[in-house]
């Protein structure tokens, strides 16, 4: 019993050293990174768009496209599901720098949750201020069904991580980061603006996050 606590105890160990590395040199990568999309495109975006499987159309409004593949940035997680490319494209629309972000890094492929949030650390260091995210998901509201356009106002978070940890504890200033509004009430205006001049119903709901990559059982779902 002894050995085996020890042994125990020497693995939490090596791993805690392990941790604390990729923690050290997390923000010394995003500017790896950032340097290299700058010099590849020299673009200064300050709007990210994530797009969802099956859904380009902003792509065919832009000008002065250039694609990066995330294979080739340096440090950059490797997009694996189904219909997610791993792919950055730059350009511009409406004489606007902007990036899309097509295929996104999920957490249920075996990426940490800071690896998930990586990309948007980068981005963020090359320029970008706002993002707007798209997603196909799973209501379990009765009041949605499918195909509905929902605008998220809030999100709840069921990961039993969070992907700022070991992160923000770097920026002691900025170690607490307040989600108190979260999502921004001007661009949620503009949506729903959007929405309603152009004849779309758009449904508010509040976003749940979790870890997959199974649905909810029936049970989960009365929850």
């Amino acid at each position: 019993m002894r050995i085996f606590l020890s042994l125990i105890s020497i693995l939490m160990f090596f791993s805690s050293l392990f941790a604390d590395d990729y923690f050290s040199t997390y923000f010394d990568k995003v500017d790896t990174s950032s340097l290299y999309l700058k010099e590849t495109t020299n673009s200064n975006p300050k709007l990210l768009i994530v797009l969802t499987a099956g859904v380009d159309g902003p792509i065919d409004e832009m000008k002065d496209i250039i694609e990066v593949d995330s294979k080739d940035i340096p440090y950059f997680p490797k997009a694996k599901a189904q219909g997610h490319a791993g792919k950055l494209i730059f350009g511009k629309l409406n004489g606007k720098d902007i990036v899309l972000m097509k295929g996104r890094y999920h957490y249920y492929e075996g990426n940490t949750p800071q690896d998930v949030v990586f990309p948007y650390f980068v981005l963020n260091a090359l320029g970008v201020e706002s993002v707007i995210t798209l997603n196909a998901v799973g209501g379990i509201s009765q009041s949605l069904d499918p195909g509905d356009i929902m605008l998220v106002t809030d999100h709840i978070n069921q990961l039993s991580e969070n992907s700022l940890r070991g992160l923000s504890i770097q920026f002691p200033e900025k170690q607490f980061t307040d989600m108190t509004d979260a999502y921004s009430f001007e661009y949620q205006t503009l949506a729903k603006n959007v929405a309603t001049a152009i004849d779309i119903e758009l449904k508010e709901g509040i976003y749940l996050a979790t870890q997959g990559p199974n649905y909810e059982t029936k049970s989960e779902v009365k929850m």
